[in-house]
């Protein structure tokens, strides 16, 4: 049934969007943004003398007397917020104080005689000033309140702001809605199948590589145990020399004690040239002894070293090939690497079947529950593929560990034999 409102713009109030009481802004002189704490209740009250009716006596008569005191305005503001005080006490304003009231807090809410109500205050003067308490023992900001005579007030509204506009607009139709979320649905289904394509590719190429591996860790533990084979030798080479050396040092010294006591026994005035000649060439040759065993001590110390190193570059080799062939109780990495590998296939096919599914369907309803499965059906296989890379990351990890040892010590592995020792000098 059609009333007076029924499309009819200036008389149809629905109550939507009303304006709320703490988004507002006071300009004072055209420039001046004032940001305030609150602005107390103002009104413009007229005065009247009222003269009894004569008869009846059912109403009085109203007639308006002229204004006897002036309308004010007060403005609580924080202190301390601007570099020159815009209302000064007892300032004659030139142009209105401009009140706008805005549905929205940002700066471009705030336009004169455009946002949803203004109040423009014309004959304005500032006349008092009051400032806040000030106590010790509480904590509040310091507020100063400005109260403002005026002679007019008036007031602009403009109800189709774009707020209350946005209340009006007519909803979209159920078909389109349900034809957007059926598009978004297909969007979803195919960023995941491109995704698990990516990742089935990378576990492709991991899986691949997993023969290549396990042929490295295999040469990479026979390196290992020959370079270990050719450091043990050496190290007892580096020992037996020490040994050799230390009594050939011995005997040396024995040899300047016995040098040393014959130059003493030489009677006085005797030549001792020969035995002096003698005692500095035997002072050197236990020096270059020293310098020797010393040498061979430093070798041993870093063969020791190298031996630890040896051993744990072998216990993650023996890790890696223990998990890839599931020996001694061990989980077969590979042949879960390869398990994953397949079952990311079947996902993805089987997800590329619901997706032709979900591309005819029509109705949201029908197609959610083909766009859901083929959504599981992805990840699922990005999450198998997922699988399969780590597990081949896992051996290639192991194998570095291995191979950093044999770029330290690789010499040891490539010498079929240790030289147990060097002539005149350390092995």
């Amino acid at each position: 049934m059609a009333t007076i409102s029924t499309e009819n713009t200036l008389v149809m109030n629905q109550g939507k969007s009303p304006l709320v009481g703490y988004n507002f802004m006071l300009r004072v002189e055209g420039i001046y943004d004032l940001p305030c704490k609150s602005i107390r209740a103002f009104s413009r009250e007229l005065e009247f003398d009222y003269v009894q009716e004569g008869g009846l006596n059912d109403y009085v008569h109203m007639l308006r007397k002229p204004i006897t005191r002036p309308f004010t305005l007060e403005v609580e503001r924080y202190v301390g917020v601007d570099y020159v005080d815009p209302l000064p006490e007892g300032a004659d304003l030139i142009l209105p104080i401009i009140l706008m009231v805005s549905r929205t807090s940002n700066q471009s809410g705030y336009i004169p005689f455009v946002c949803a109500r203004t109040y423009v205050f014309t004959g304005c003067t500032v006349i008092k000033k009051t400032y806040g308490d000030l106590v010790g023992d509480r904590s509040e900001l310091l507020v100063e309140t400005t109260t403002i005579a005026y002679r007019e007030f008036s007031v602009i509204n403009a109800p189709w702001s774009e707020s209350a506009l946005e209340d009006i607009v007519p909803e979209p139709e159920v078909a389109n809605t349900q034809q957007n979320a059926l598009d978004e649905l297909k969007s979803d289904v195919e960023d995941l199948i491109a995704k698990a394509e990516a990742e089935l590719e990378k576990a492709e190429a991991a899986v691949g590589k997993a023969s290549a591996l396990q042929t490295d860790i295999a040469a990479s533990r026979a390196s290992i145990e020959k370079a270990k084979e050719n450091s043990t030798k050496q190290k007892e080479a580096a020992y037996s020399q020490i040994d050799s050396l230390t009594e050939q040092n011995q005997q040396a010294k024995e040899e300047l004690r016995s040098l040393r006591a014959a130059l003493n026994g030489l009677p006085e005035g005797a030549d001792g040239e020969t035995y002096q000649t003698q005692i500095e060439e035997k002072e050197a040759q236990i020096k270059d002894l020293g310098d020797q065993i010393q040498e061979n001590r430093l070798l041993a110390v870093e063969l020791e070293d190298m031996a630890v190193r040896t051993d744990n570059a072998l216990k993650e080799i023996s890790s890696a090939e223990k998990l890839s062939a599931g020996t001694d109780g061990s989980p077969n990495r590979m042949t879960e690497a390869s398990d994953a590998k397949e079952k990311a296939s079947t996902h993805l096919a089987a997800a590329k079947e619901q997706q032709k599914t979900l591309q005819a369907a029509e109705d949201l309803t029908a197609g959610q529950s083909t766009g859901n499965k083929a959504k599981s059906e992805a990840e699922a296989s990005i999450r198998s593929a997922g699988i399969a890379c780590k597990q081949i990351a896992f051996f290639e990890g192991k194998l570095e560990k291995a191979q950093e040892f044999l770029a330290q010590y690789g010499d040891l592995a490539e010498s079929d034999t240790a030289e147990n020792s060097q002539e005149g000098g350390t092995p």
